[in-house]
């Protein structure tokens, strides 16, 4: 039995239609959602981005403060240059023994805030990997 070309090729046309308007894509409850949960994704990879640019390697650590240590202990043993200074005005007044100790003082923290200055602001680890640490 055959059927008719004009009316098959209609009911046909009716029908696709049919189904592509009851077939329908997300709803925007769901595209809602989707966008919250990329939205979220996003937050959480730009929090570990930031922790990770944050921290350091311990041995990084350990050997910048070992470093700072040793310009403290040199700038330090630098202020025996004021024994006899100091000698002579703890037999003198007092004053002298204040202007002494004065100067030893702006000394000692001139060379403490020289040591802060050399401190590099920029350093980063040679392993980027091992900044967050290998678990």
């Amino acid at each position: 039995m055959l059927y008719p070309d004009a009316p098959c090729i209609r009911w046909w046309v009716d029908y696709q239609v049919a189904q592509a308007a009851t077939t329908k894509g997300p709803s925007e409850l769901d595209l809602a959602k989707q966008r919250k949960e990329t939205g979220l994704a996003r937050k959480i990879e730009l929090e570990v981005a930031l922790l990770e640019a944050s921290q350091m390697p311990v041995e990084l650590h350990e050997r910048r403060l070992c470093e700072r240590l040793e310009e403290c202990a040199a700038r330090l043993k630098g202020l025996n240059r004021y024994a006899t200074q100091l000698r002579s005005a703890a037999s003198g007044t007092d004053q002298e023994l204040d202007d002494a100790l004065a100067l030893i003082e702006d000394e000692l923290l001139n060379a403490l805030r020289g040591v802060a200055d050399d401190v590099p602001d920029d350093e980063t680890p040679s392993d980027p990997a091992g900044a967050v640490g290998a678990a």
